[in-house]
């Protein structure tokens, strides 16, 4: 069983600590449930792993932006990591 604090690292999504609503048709703790960007990410394990993998770029991104450019704005970090994921999706995907 997986710690509370385990995804406080950034390699794991959140838990539902808040109660904020989600998709739990499989009946378990609300507590125990994810939260992403689709509540159906607790009962599709194919969508919470492109959930996973998606949310531990951004934080590799973020990490590395912040060690090479520590006095950045915040509004201009937002728009590099954004660049970076379409990028990333252009050129891999597409």
């Amino acid at each position: 069983m997986q710690k509370e604090d385990d995804s406080s690292n950034g390699s794991n999504l959140a838990y539902n600590l808040k109660g904020i609503a989600n998709l739990n048709l499989l009946g378990k703790k609300i507590e125990r449930l994810v939260i992403s960007g689709d509540n159906r990410v607790n009962v599709q394990p194919g969508l919470l792993t492109h959930h996973t993998l998606w949310a531990r770029e951004h934080n590799r991104l973020v990490d590395e932006l912040l060690s090479t450019h520590p006095t950045m704005t915040g509004k201009r970090k937002k728009k590099c990591i954004i660049s970076s994921l379409r990028n990333f999706i252009v050129s891999t995907r597409l």
